[in-house]
């Protein structure tokens, strides 16, 4: 398995797009110095009133297949 971890800072309004279908990849640079393409339903459960914020670890298989999205406290 590998991770990669990253911080978001996204506003409610950037949110909004993702809600209203305008926006459905999200294009993040990682810790590691890599930039990784995520579909938004993958931060879904993170969204909160102001958006989302915080520090996430994304873990995939070896031959980077999505596992699971956890926020890093």
């Amino acid at each position: 398995m590998r991770q990669y971890t990253f911080r978001l800072a996204l506003g409610r309004d950037e949110i909004m797009l993702m809600y209203q279908g305008q926006a459905k990849r999200l294009v993040v640079r990682t810790e590691q110095g890599l930039t990784l393409e995520l579909g938004l339903e993958k931060i879904r459960a993170f969204v909160a009133t102001n958006g989302v914020h915080g520090h996430f670890r994304l873990i995939t298989e070896d031959d980077h297949r999505f596992v699971r999205l956890e926020r890093v406290n």
